[in-house]
């Protein structure tokens, strides 16, 4: 049976001074994390772990921790195509907890590292479905979808997840990416209109400051003026 628990707002969760260490703790991780010696497995773990930790406070979602600890043992010793079960089988479990949610983020994670991009568009859906109210990796899982979709050449649903995340203004340090994506997204399908309109806005909001993502959009013009040219379009 699924387990709940009394799930914390994220004001409570950014008031947390826990929560503004394991934050600096991420920071020190984006920065040194390349140094380190470690798996991908391991780095997707300890990144989940970093911003979910906040979440521990009840009993139920300690055993859910336990559980996923267990979780990352077994995996330690299987194969990379047998990992995800043992993960789901946390997150079914679990339900509703920080472990629960650990263990969903990071099977979403590892099939799209292993190109099963179905599973994982299924997944971060499944993630988003479940957590995006409560906990802090909905925007990251929003990333993930769209880019499972980009994967499957399903580049409408693409564009529009990542339309959506650009304009989510909970994840404003994604939305140059977003937007650059989107654009892609839209070239794929031939509406080389949205693409520039999209691409446009990156320039302008951009127009003040020496940017890499105004230098990417405006290369990304001109190509997409090329094809246009090439297949008789405006």
């Amino acid at each position: 049976m699924a387990r709940q628990q009394k799930r914390l707002k994220k004001q409570e969760l950014r008031e947390d001074p826990l929560m503004t260490a394991l934050t600096n703790a991420q920071i020190w991780l984006a920065e040194h994390g390349k140094k380190l010696a470690i798996g991908v497995v391991v780095v997707a773990v300890v990144v989940v772990a970093v911003v979910m930790l906040g979440n521990m406070r009840t009993e139920a979602d300690l055993e859910s921790r336990r559980a996923f600890a267990e979780a990352q043992l077994e995996l330690a010793q299987t194969n990379p195509e047998d990992m995800i079960p043992p993960l789901l089988r946390v997150a079914d479990e679990y339900s509703g907890t920080s472990g629960g949610a650990e263990a969903l983020y990071t099977a979403a994670e590892m099939a799209l590292n292993n190109l099963d991009n179905e599973r994982a568009a299924e997944l971060f859906q499944r993630f988003l479905d479940e957590y995006s109210s409560e906990y802090l990796l909905p925007e990251g899982a929003m990333g993930g979808l769209a880019t499972a979709y980009m994967n499957l050449g399903q580049y409408q649903e693409a564009a529009d997840t990542y339309i959506k995340l650009a304009n989510d203004k909970r994840a404003s340090h994604y939305r140059y990416f977003a937007l650059l994506n989107a654009a892609e997204a839209y070239v794929k399908l031939e509406q080389y209109d949205k693409a520039r309109e999209v691409l446009n806005t990156v320039v302008e909001e951009k127009s003040a400051t020496v940017s890499d993502f105004r230098t990417r959009a405006q290369e990304e013009l001109a190509r997409i003026d090329v094809l246009a040219d090439s297949v008789g379009l405006p």
